[in-house]
């Protein structure tokens, strides 16, 4: 009894550690692995169970979790793997925190709320879809991943940009400096081109096509925010301990 209490306890404080990303730099680049071979993985299931064409420039990402436009199994394949990928990506999210809160508290903070704000979005997104009964919350769950995510990755540049300036328990070199730059200039192109794109259909009244198409920027934002976590990986485990 006392042996089962003491393993019991022993799984429970494992099972805090995983979920509060108290694990080694290599654990972290596996979580975050992992969450994004399911994300490309489902979607690419998901994509292949669409019936018709599908086209990322025509064609939503939320349009895969539509039980109207991809009926089953598609919808529920894109729903699970979405509600996964925020599952898996909150203790990264906490990892990265307490990287972040060890060079600044007040941004490191303000990271882990961003990104709590952004993965709770993405569980919206897989519990609504975009069909008219649930489309409402889906449109807000949608602003609540994009805005949360991007605010997350913005909040995340300014402790690292300051390490350049200071000493640091990260060593920085030309080419961390670089990555400093990819993920702002990758992360940021994305998400103005998508609101840029989402204007410019406002004014024409129509969807706009090709390298203007919002929903081709939408999925170059989801491209862009799953690189920018592999950089910021990087960057924050520089120096770690392995």
């Amino acid at each position: 009894m006392g042996g089962g209490g003491l393993n019991m306890a022993g799984i429970t404080a494992a099972v805090t550690r995983v979920i509060t990303g108290r694990y080694p730099a290599r654990a972290s680049w596996l979580n975050a692995s992992l969450a994004h071979a399911i994300l490309a993985a489902f979607l690419a299931w998901s994509w292949s169970c669409y019936p018709g064409e599908y086209s990322v420039s025509s064609n939503a990402v939320s349009n895969l979790g539509d039980p109207l436009l991809n009926p089953w199994p598609g919808w529920l394949v894109f729903s699970a793997g979405i509600f996964a990928y925020a599952v898996l990506m909150i203790p990264h999210a906490c990892y990265v925190h307490r990287k972040l809160a060890a060079l600044d508290r007040d941004w490191g903070r303000r990271f882990i709320t961003a990104s709590i704000v952004g993965n709770a979005g993405y569980v919206g997104i897989a519990v609504f879809s975009e069909a008219p009964a649930t489309f409402v919350p889906h449109v807000f769950s949608a602003m609540m991943a994009f805005w949360g995510l991007f605010s997350a990755a913005v909040c995340s540049w300014f402790p690292l940009i300051a390490c350049v300036r200071r000493s640091t328990p990260l060593r920085f070199h030309l080419g961390q400096v670089m990555a400093i730059a990819s993920m702002v200039c990758i992360t940021s192109s994305s998400f103005s081109m998508v609101w840029l794109a989402a204007f410019l259909t406002f004014l024409r009244g129509s969807a706009s096509s090709g390298l203007l198409s919002m929903v081709f920027w939408e999925w170059m934002l989801v491209g862009s925010l799953a690189a920018h976590t592999f950089l910021l990986t990087g960057m924050v485990n520089n120096g770690a301990e392995r």
